[in-house]
C-alpha cells in the first residue's frame, strides 16, 4: 500500500492510497472492506481468496476485485456514498438481490442494503462516489438524475456502454499503479475526478424527466431502504439488546412489513439476520481467539448462543467446519494486524 497526502479546497490534508490486497478467509475479508457491513459466506465448499487492486481519494474510490469461489454477500454499503458495480468476468451463476445480472446491466447502491451472490472467478469493479462530487461535474439537475436511477438498483445502460466505463476504470487503476505520484497532485486529482463521474454519465443512458420504471420498483426501493434503515440502528445498538419491537419502531413500520422486507432482500427474517450477523461475529471471535485463554463455549455464550449444540450445528452448516476447528486453526496474520493495526483508518480506507 502506497499513501500520498491529498488538499481538499479548504488546505486540509487529506490522504490518497493506491495498493494491493489479498484475502484468504471469510472474516478477513469482512474486516478488510470496512465500513462495508458484510456476512460473506462460502457456497460450494471451495478455499476462499479474495484479491483486490484499489485507488481512493477523499471523493472517490475505484478497485478491481476477484473471487476465486462461489460468495454471497449480504449486508450494507457504506454511508454517504454512491456505489456501482461494473462486471469484468460475470459467470452465469452471479445475481443481485436474486435477478439475473447480465453484461449490459450496472448495480447501484446510495446507501443501501445489497445481497449478491458471485460464483466462481467472478472479477469486478467498484467505484464509490461521492454525491458532492457528481453535483460538482455534473451539476445538481443532471446528478440528482443519477442519484434517481441509483435507488433502483439497477442503471440502464448498454454492453457497449459498459465496455467502455470498464476498459477506462482499468485503465485509470493501471495508470496509478503505475505512477502513484498522479494522486500527489491536486490538479491531476481533479482532473481523475472529472474524467471519473464524465464516463460514469456517459455509460448511463438518463432519461429525461421522471425516469420511466422508476415506479414498477417503488415497493421494492421502499423495502431496500427500510432494511438499510433498520441495519443502521442494527450497526449503532448492542446486538445482544434487540428485539423486534425495537426494530420494528427504529424503522417506523410494523412487524408485518419489516418481516417481508427482510425475506425479500435477504431471504432471511430480521431475527435470521441478526443471528447470522452473530454468528459471523463469533468466527471472528474464535479465529483471533488463542486456544488456552478461551473456550468455544465462552464466545458462544457472549455471542447470546445458550444452546451448544444448536450453536455448533448452525455454525458448522455455514462455515463447513465445527467452531471447535476454528478455534484451533492458526489465525491468519493478516486478520490480527488489521484489529491491532488497522490496514486503512476510517479516514483512509478505500471503501
Amino acid at each position: 500500500m502506497t499513501r500520498y497526502p491529498q488538499h481538499s479546497g479548504e488546505g486540509a490534508c487529506n490522504p490518497a492510497v493506491v495498493g494491493v490486497w489479498r484475502s484468504r478467509d471469510p472474516s478477513l475479508h469482512e474486516e478488510a472492506v470496512k465500513p462495508w457491513e458484510l456476512l460473506t459466506d462460502l457456497l460450494a465448499g471451495e478455499p476462499f481468496l479474495h484479491e483486490m487492486r484499489y485507488l481512493s481519494a477523499p471523493s472517490f474510490t475505484v478497485y478491481e476485485e476477484h473471487f476465486s469461489c462461489s460468495v454471497r454477500l449480504r449486508g450494507q454499503s457504506p454511508q454517504g456514498f454512491i456505489v456501482f458495480a461494473v462486471p469484468i468476468r460475470l459467470p452465469a451463476k452471479s445475481t443481485c438481490w436474486k435477478d439475473p445480472w447480465s453484461p449490459e446491466q450496472i448495480p447501484t447502491l446510495a446507501d443501501g442494503a445489497l445481497d449478491v451472490l458471485l460464483g466462481g472467478g467472478h472479477k469486478q469493479l467498484v467505484v464509490l462516489v461521492a454525491p458532492a462530487l457528481a453535483q460538482r461535474e455534473l451539476g445538481e439537475e443532471r446528478a440528482e438524475t443519477l442519484a434517481r436511477l441509483c435507488r433502483s438498483r439497477w442503471l440502464p445502460s448498454t454492453e457497449r456502454q459498459v465496455a467502455q466505463l470498464r476498459d477506462f476504470l482499468l485503465g485509470l487503476i493501471g495508470a496509478v499503479t503505475v505512477t502513484p505520484l498522479l494522486l500527489g497532485n491536486p490538479v491531476t486529482l481533479r482532473s481523475i475526478e472529472a474524467d471519473l463521474i464524465r464516463n460514469i454519465a456517459e455509460a448511463v443512458r438518463v432519461p429525461s424527466g421522471n425516469p420511466s420504471g422508476l415506479r414498477a420498483n417503488d415497493a421494492r426501493m421502499g423495502r431496500g431502504r427500510l432494511v438499510a434503515r433498520v441495519l443502521e440502528y442494527v450497526r449503532a445498538t448492542d446486538p445482544l439488546s434487540l428485539s423486534i419491537p425495537q426494530l420494528c419502531e427504529a424503522a417506523g413500520v410494523e412487524q408485518r412489513s419489516l418481516e417481508y422486507a427482510f425475506r425479500d432482500m435477504f431471504d432471511l427474517t430480521p431475527l435470521g439476520f441478526l443471528k447470522l450477523r452473530r454468528l459471523h461475529s463469533a468466527r471472528l471471535r474464535l479465529l483471533l481467539a488463542e486456544p488456552a485463554d478461551m473456550a468455544v463455549s465462552d464466545i458462544a455464550y457472549q455471542e447470546g448462543f445458550y444452546h451448544l449444540g444448536r450453536f455448533a450445528a448452525a455454525y458448522q452448516s455455514i462455515f463447513g467446519e465445527y467452531p471447535s476447528e476454528t478455534l484451533q486453526r492458526p489465525c491468519p496474520k493478516e486478520l490480527k494486524t488489521l484489529k491491532a493495526m488497522p490496514l486503512l483508518s476510517p479516514a483512509r480506507r478505500p471503501f
